[in-house]
């Protein structure tokens, strides 16, 4: 938002959990200061607590390479489907990424869709 312009989002000593192991995770979207800044005293509960938190988690290795914003209209093209998506999505966003085969279970391409 226009109130959180030039605020610190956290990077690039903190990164957001999506989906770390069951003995150390706190949840999707939890802040964790990067090790390597560990040494020169940034902690986990301050990027979790002086800086701004992500709207969402995004999963590794998963790079998002466009967004686009629906916009329901009554007036749709004729060549538009009945079944485009519906009015309950407006203003959702859509992102596309790309996968990547560089991991323990490779990810496809895909795109998904956030509630905004």
């Amino acid at each position: 938002t226009e109130n959180d312009a030039g605020m610190h989002w956290g990077y690039p000593n903190c990164f957001t959990e999506f989906e770390l192991s069951a003995d150390v995770a706190k949840g999707r979207g939890t802040a964790w200061a990067w090790p390597s800044f560990l040494n020169e005293g940034y902690t986990d509960e301050q990027c979790r607590t002086d800086h701004i938190a992500p709207a969402m988690a995004l999963q590794a290795h998963s790079a998002p390479l466009g967004i686009t914003f629906y916009e329901w209209k009554t007036d749709r093209p004729s060549q538009c489907a009945d079944t485009a998506f519906p009015q309950w999505m407006d203003g959702y966003a859509f992102l596309a990424y790309h996968g990547s085969w560089n991991r323990d279970i490779p990810t496809g391409y895909k795109v998904v869709y956030v509630a905004m």
